[in-house]
């Protein structure tokens, strides 16, 4: 199930955006980088709840079986030469690595897309 973003979920959020990194990265990146991503945790979950709750940006979860396994952000293009009007832009998208390759993306991408689409 897609659905909006709560600031209860900020924590989620948090988490699966380090948890994804560190997955993705694995081969690419320090191991001592991506362990140390987990030392601000708080400072992640603390900025989402802000945003999420100020309405600063739009963002959508992936849940399923209760468990939020992926996010996306929504935002105004910044884009100088973008039309104000109809560009959007995608902030951001996570998934959990456990649910990759199983359109949780896709899902959550659609989402952003049918959200733009309604409020340009």
């Amino acid at each position: 199930m897609i659905r909006s973003a709560l600031p209860s979920d900020a924590k989620a959020i948090a988490q699966i955006h380090v948890g994804s990194w560190q997955s993705a990265y694995r081969d690419l990146m320090p191991a001592e980088y991506l362990n140390s991503l987990g030392a601000n945790l708080a400072r992640r979950e603390s900025h989402w709840f802000r945003s999420i709750e100020a309405d600063e940006c739009k963002v959508f979860v992936a849940e399923l079986d209760g468990q939020v396994v992926g996010w996306i952000s929504l935002g105004a293009s910044r884009d100088e030469d973008a039309a104000a009007t109809n560009t959007g832009e995608v902030m951001a998208i996570y998934v959990l690595a456990d649910f990759w390759q199983m359109g949780v993306g896709l899902a959550l991408w659609n989402a952003g897309v049918q959200y733009h689409l309604i409020n340009a």
